[in-house]
């Protein structure tokens, strides 16, 4: 079963993250959180789709006990929490979106990948990490997702088939 897995901060729980998972839209259950007497917005920062997001979920959860919190929140960085689920997910993302702290260091061009083949195109690795967003050149499924610099080509959640990065439209950069 697909489902997400996220991460989830509340400005008033300043140091605070939630690690979480839903097979609905991770915004979609940040808003259920802010109706449970909270005074300030959830916030998701990461959501990563993703194949049994409740192993994921506990997976994580098993790797963060370290500096759990409280049931779900952990007393650590978004990013450090990222890095978690990352390792964990390995090369299993179907689809992810990073909004929140960055947890890549600058790199050089010569640290940049080098291209690979999408089909029949090569695509041209990126030069920023950041969120992009455009249609499936195969379904025309409207989708975003967060790519790193050296990434070139990102996966479509309906069709899962490959999408040049330079067919997508850049949104947001994390620096």
């Amino acid at each position: 079963m697909r489902g997400w897995v996220y991460v989830i901060t509340n400005k008033t729980m300043p140091g605070l993250v939630k690690v979480g998972h839903t097979l609905k839209d991770p915004d979609l259950r940040a808003g259920e959180l802010s109706h449970t007497g909270s005074a300030g917005p959830y916030d998701v920062e990461y959501e990563v789709m993703v194949r049994d997001p409740r192993n994921i979920e506990q997976r994580a959860h098993l790797a963060l006990r370290g500096v759990l919190a409280d049931k779900e929140w952990f007393r650590c960085t978004v990013g450090h929490a990222v890095e978690v689920i990352r390792q964990i997910v390995g090369n299993n993302i179907i689809l992810e979106d990073f909004r929140g702290e960055s947890t890549s260091t600058d790199s050089s061009a010569e640290d940049i990948a080098s291209p690979i083949t999408v089909g029949a195109n090569t695509a041209v690795p990126l030069r920023q990490t950041g969120t992009y967003a455009g249609n499936c050149t195969h379904c025309g499924t409207s989708f975003k997702v967060t790519l790193t610099r050296g990434e070139n080509a990102a996966r479509c959640p309906k069709c899962y088939r490959m999408n040049d990065a330079t067919s997508l439209k850049h949104k947001k950069l994390f620096i």
